[in-house]
């Protein structure tokens, strides 16, 4: 069994976790993030079950991200997250878009049966 006999939206996921954590990785910005990153990718890569789980929780992160972001933003004009030191000024409505669209996805993917079935198929 190769990548290729992987249900398609999972490889897509996969090709985009591998780009974002080899470019965070050579910036150096997101360290743990990209560590976090490759670990899914090498897991759901060899078929393993708790990269699934991994993934799940990834994802189940990040919708209580989305959540906060989207607090903050009804709240306040302004997002201020201190540990990175960054300051969001009106974050516009085509990127939030973009991100929860994306979020969708990853949703879609993680809880797939395709998805399920290619981790517990041996």
């Amino acid at each position: 069994m190769t990548l290729i006999d992987m249900p398609k939206p999972l490889l897509i996921l996969v090709i985009v976790y591998t780009a974002y954590s080899l470019v965070s990785l050579m910036s150096f910005s997101n360290m743990y993030l990209s560590i976090i990153l490759i670990s899914i990718v090498f897991g759901i890569s060899g078929r393993f079950r708790s990269a699934l789980v991994g993934l799940r929780i990834f994802v189940a992160l990040q919708i209580f991200v989305a959540a906060i972001l989207l607090m903050f933003l009804v709240a306040f004009s302004t997002v201020e997250i201190s540990q990175t030191f960054k300051q969001f000024n009106e974050l516009s409505y085509a990127e939030l878009s973009i991100f929860y669209l994306f979020l969708a996805f990853q949703c879609y993917v993680s809880y797939s049966r395709k998805t399920r079935m290619y981790v517990e198929r041996t």
